[in-house]
């Protein structure tokens, strides 16, 4: 990906999920934006090897 321009993006969710969103991202070691982004990458990467 594109180390340099980024485009920031907004999601709303419910409070139960982002909770569980942070609990994840400390498990594994990351910021919860960076947690979000390497979800989105791995989905990203499944829905093109369909």
């Amino acid at each position: 990906m594109n180390q340099g321009f980024k485009k920031k993006v907004s999601v709303s969710m419910p409070p139960e999920l982002y909770e569980q969103l942070k609990i994840l991202a400390k498990e594994n070691c990351y910021t919860l934006p960076g947690y979000i982004r390497q979800i989105l990458k791995v989905h990203i990467r499944e829905q093109a090897d369909k």
